[in-house]
């Protein structure tokens, strides 16, 4: 060993190599040299503890003929290893060599590596401040510019709970492997999740405890898993066309709104509903509603409750059925029945009537056919003159009587030509007797003037519509 004048001391070993400990330029200190030019060889500082039964060492380590490691070595239970290493470039590595243990292998870059053996590597940030503070931050930076921040801040109160903040200076990714997936809430939690928007706290909103999703509002419908707190559109692509969307909300707030888009500004769009197998072999097209609002079904209509209720004008058209000639309508616009009261009287002179216990008419129309039933019981009229008539019908006869007809009479106490055959013709609303016989003109079918009279008839007129 020699000390020389300016205090370095060289101890000199076996090999020819010694250690220097002595003054480093403009730091005041020691320097522990090996002369040795060889990669692998160093410098290394022991401290030896309990007469050498636990050591740890500081060693300096060359990796090139003008580079070098810093090695830190401690014992653990007798195996007396390096633990954390500092190589040329400032990269660290704790229970690693080096740092960059993915072999990134970029030299413009630092690299930090924690390694565990038969534990996980950790790296522990916190604080031991009283309850309340903020446990730690991680920051990323760009020189003296920070760009996004790992932040815990403690539950205030308490010590073991705290709220992590991902902060960025612009966005934020979350990426996964292809095939793979990104996950929250993997331990399936009683935790519920929120992202906010600009202007709504709850604009995606997951309920835990009941497995519910909400759009645009904080609060599930108990029938429903997802809820959506206003208008839904759903916008998807056809081969003819460009886009076009379905749209599912309000159109004021007492109208709701089931609306198919077109394409672009002029083209309506057509709302069609599919039913199938997975695979689509199955099924096809059950009904569509075309732009002008005309509804096509391939299948049967079943109606559950409630009535099929037509527009002013509007019927069921045949228009596919074949035509006899002379058609002039393929549309059958109207069905009604109800009853009406008929009144008995004359023709020239209308008489006083009174209607018996159980007079009564009935009609049922369908299209422009009316099919009227009379019942005439116990009646009794007075004071009347001319043809038998029958009045209070609920329409009017097309062409007067040239399109009705009765059917044949049943009738009590009323006078009449046994050569002749009586029957019943109309005139606006009003049935008319009349008498016919072979070869021999019409004639009136008097009215009887008496009491006890019964008349029951049918009689089909065509409706002036």
């Amino acid at each position: 060993m020699r000390i020389d004048s300016i205090a370095n001391i060289t101890q000199t070993f076996a090999d020819g190599s010694n250690v220097t400990a002595g003054n480093m330029p403009s730091v005041t200190g020691y320097t522990l040299t090996n002369t040795t030019n060889s990669n692998g060889s160093g410098a290394k500082l022991e401290f030896s503890l309990n007469n050498g039964s636990a050591k740890a060492a500081i060693a300096a380590e060359q990796s090139a003929a003008t580079s070098s490691s810093l090695n830190f070595y401690t014992e653990n239970s007798g195996t007396f290893a390096e633990r954390m290493r500092i190589d040329s470039s400032g990269s660290v590595g704790i229970g690693v060599a080096d740092g960059d243990v993915t072999n990134d292998g970029t030299a413009a870059r630092t690299y930090v590596g924690i390694i565990g053996t038969a534990n996980r590597g950790r790296l522990n940030i916190g604080t031991t401040a009283s309850n309340g503070a903020d446990a730690g931050t991680l920051v990323f930076t760009n020189g003296t510019n920070s760009l996004a921040d790992l932040t815990v801040d403690t539950t205030a109160g308490v010590q073991n709970t705290g709220t992590l903040f991902i902060n960025g200076t612009r966005s934020i990714k979350i990426q996964a492997a292809s095939g793979d997936e990104v996950v929250f809430n993997e331990s399936h939690a009683d935790v519920d999740f929120r992202v906010e928007s600009d202007g709504n706290a709850n604009m995606l909103f997951v309920e835990a405890s009941t497995n519910k999703v909400a759009i645009g509002t904080g609060t599930t419908d108990a029938g429903t898993m997802l809820t959506v707190g206003g208008a839904a559109t759903f916008t998807g692509q056809n081969t003819a066309h460009g886009a076009s969307r379905l749209k599912i909300g309000q159109d004021t707030t007492a109208i709701s709104q089931l609306r198919a888009y077109g394409a672009n500004t002029s083209t309506a769009g057509i709302l069609q509903f599919t039913v199938s197998s997975s695979d689509g072999s199955v099924g096809g097209e059950a009904m569509r509603i075309d732009s002008d609002g005309v509804a096509h079904f391939n299948g049967d209509v079943k109606v559950l409750s409630g009535d099929i209720q037509m527009g002013s004008g509007r019927g069921i058209n045949f228009t596919a059925s074949s035509n006899a000639s002379g058609m002039s309508s393929e549309t059958l616009d109207d069905y009604e029945e109800g009853t009406f009261t008929p009144t008995l009287g004359g023709g020239t002179t209308a008489g006083s009537f009174t209607a018996g216990s159980g007079t009564a008419g009935r009609y049922v129309k369908v299209g422009k056919m009316c099919m009227a039933t009379i019942s005439l019981r116990a009646c009794t009229v007075s004071g009347a003159a001319g043809a038998l008539t029958i009045s209070g019908l609920p329409f009017n006869a097309y062409d007067n009587n040239l399109y009705s007809t009765s059917g044949t009479l049943m009738m009590h106490s009323f006078n009449f030509n046994t050569d002749r055959v009586q029957s019943l013709y109309m005139v606006d609303s009003k049935l008319y007797g009349i008498e016919s016989i072979n070869g021999t003109s019409w004639q009136d079918w008097a009215i009887t003037n008496s009491s006890s009279l019964y008349l029951h008839v049918t009689i089909c007129f065509e409706v002036d519509e």
